[in-house]
Order: structure tokens, then C-alpha cells, then sequence
């Protein structure tokens, strides 16, 4: 897979202090593809998808976030529960 160009789209900080990078890969061959790399510490995973495959995932994680929401009682992102003192409270 040659690369033709990388783009950063989003850092999010997540639990426990991973990252999670998205990246708009462009490929020789003109493929366009989403990067997910997830780090952990000196570990990561990176996953290519395509517009379908983001799609889906994006909608299935938008309906978990929905629901956890309304559990809550609380507008998705208004209650922070990263621990006092954890180095991702302050983005």
C-alpha cells in the first residue's frame, strides 16, 4: 500500500490515556481511505477503512454514545469522567 498523502483529521483523547488518531490516508492508486490508529503507551493499532466501513462504524458508535447518554441523563460530551488529575482532562 503506497501512500500518496496523509491528513490529520481528529486526535481524541480517550480513557485510561490512550489516543485515538484519524487520518485521511490518499493511496497512488487513488483509494481514499480513513486511518483509525489507537495508542497505547508504546503499542498501536492502525485500521484502514473505506467510506462504507467508517460509516457504519460511525453510526454504531453515535447510537452506543446516544443511548449512554440518555442513561445519564446528560447531553453526550457534558459530563467529563476522566479522573481528577489524569493527564487527558484538560484537551
Amino acid at each position: 500500500m503506497s501512500e500518496a498523502g496523509k491528513r490529520r483529521l481528529e486526535t481524541i483523547a480517550a480513557p485510561f490515556g490512550r489516543v485515538v488518531l484519524l487520518e485521511q490516508v490518499d493511496l497512488v492508486s487513488g483509494i481514499r481511505l480513513l486511518q483509525v490508529t489507537i495508542r497505547d503507551g508504546q503499542r498501536s493499532l492502525a485500521l484502514d477503512l473505506d467510506a462504507a466501513a467508517a460509516a457504519q462504524w460511525g453510526a454504531a458508535m453515535r447510537a452506543w454514545a446516544d443511548a449512554e447518554a440518555a442513561r445519564l441523563d446528560s447531553p453526550v460530551g457534558a459530563a467529563d469522567w476522566r479522573a481528577p488529575g489524569d493527564a487527558w482532562t484538560e484537551k
